[in-house]
This record gives structure tokens, C-alpha cells and sequence, in this order.
């Protein structure tokens, strides 16, 4: 494999994660948008079934909170290997210039 080769695989898996957080922004938004709807049935007329959904999503939003954490963490991560592979590919231009 070369260093081309070893940069363009660290952008493709650092695309690939930025695509997957923000589809979880996507879906961190509808969650709310969702516990907004049934929020008033909940807590102004006591329903129960409205109740059961609340917790689902409060249950789903704290899931998504945490994968969101995640794909920061691993974002960060593919652009810092990203700069190292860019890096050794500067590096290794100049020696093959050379």
C-alpha cells in the first residue's frame, strides 16, 4: 500500500463519519421534535400511553447523545490520522524528489 493509497483510505473513513454524524443530528433533532409533540400529553393530562412513548424517546435521545460523544471522539481521531498520512506523504514526496 502506498502513502497515496494510506491517505485517501484515513479521508474516505473520515467522510464516512462525518455521514454517520449527521445522520444522528438528523435523527437527535426528530427525537426532539417528537418529545415536544407528546411532551404536553404527558405532563398536562397524565397520559399514560403518551407516557410510555415519552420514555422511549427519552431513552432513544440519551442513545443518541452518547453516539454522537462517540463519533466526535472518532472524527477527531481520522483527522488527526489524516494529518499524519498527509504528513508522510509530503515526506515521502520530497525524498522521491530527491
Amino acid at each position: 500500500m502506498t502513502k497515496a493509497e494510506t491517505l485517501e483510505g484515513a479521508e474516505r473513513v473520515l467522510g464516512g463519519l462525518r455521514q454517520k454524524r449527521e445522520a444522528v443530528v438528523s435523527r437527535i433533532a426528530a427525537n426532539a421534535d417528537q418529545r415536544k409533540a407528546v411532551g404536553y400529553e404527558v405532563h398536562a393530562a397524565d397520559d399514560k400511553t403518551a407516557r410510555e412513548k415519552l420514555d422511549k424517546l427519552n431513552a432513544e435521545s440519551a442513545t443518541l447523545s452518547g453516539e454522537l460523544e462517540s463519533l466526535d471522539g472518532a472524527i477527531r481521531t481520522a483527522e488527526e490520522r489524516c494529518d499524519t498520512a498527509r504528513r508522510a506523504a509530503r515526506h515521502l514526496g520530497m525524498h522521491q524528489a530527491s
